[in-house]
């Protein structure tokens, strides 16, 4: 039977691949105080957009203002005792040694007074970047711990979003980074946006057992 060869030649097969997800950006963050006390006011909410230095949150200022102004005190009263005993040794009434504690505790007595004033500034949470408030963690009148996340925020607003899905290992496998992407946002109905796979995580998910 008289036949024919033909040259088989390797084509690309384009796979789609649906699926859905969560826009995010690179630069969450969680914002915290730097000192205990109780949330006095929080001035944002969920979604609010949020300038670089805009406040967000402040704590009850009572016992952090108290700390300050005894830390002040106590500066005050080493400086008095550092001149008086300066004044004695001139006069060789007081001892070099006497002369240096007291140098001592009026350094000491200075950085107690740097720390306080720094934790006061720290009672506030300022915006780090311009974005958006992604959740509030916490509410006012609560009383949190140093550390503890009360706002949840992004950088948005620079345009920099990136789509998170989560995909089964088979459909990862087909998955390259570079490939492209198109995607569809319930809140803009028949328009398309494009994109292209940055990233691929190398392990699964242990809760829900799909790769990012």
């Amino acid at each position: 039977i008289a036949v024919q060869l033909q040259a088989l030649n390797a084509e690309s097969q384009l796979v789609t691949i649906p699926v859905s997800g969560q826009f995010t950006t690179d630069d969450e963050v969680f914002l915290s105080f730097k000192t205990d006390g109780i949330i006095q006011r929080i001035l944002v909410k969920e979604g609010d957009a949020i300038r670089q230095g805009q406040t967000v949150a402040t704590l009850n200022p009572t016992e952090i203002d108290a700390q300050v102004q005894q830390a002040q005190l106590s500066y005050e009263k080493a400086q008095r005792d550092y001149q008086r005993t300066n004044n004695l040794y001139k006069d060789s009434v007081s001892t070099l040694e006497q002369l240096q504690n007291a140098k001592t505790a009026l350094d000491i007595a200075q950085q107690q007074l740097r720390t306080a004033q720094f934790n006061r500034s720290h009672s506030v949470i300022t915006a780090p970047r311009n974005g958006y408030v992604l959740r509030k963690l916490a509410s006012e009148g609560q009383q949190v711990k140093s550390g503890t996340s009360v706002i949840q925020t992004n950088g948005a607003l620079s345009g920099s979003w990136l789509l998170r899905v989560a995909v089964s290992n088979k459909e990862w496998a087909a998955i390259h980074l570079k490939d492209s992407a198109t995607m569809e946002v319930e809140s803009a109905p028949g328009k398309t946006f494009h994109g292209v796979v940055s990233r691929r995580a190398e392990g699964v998910d242990p809760v829900s057992g799909s790769f990012q």
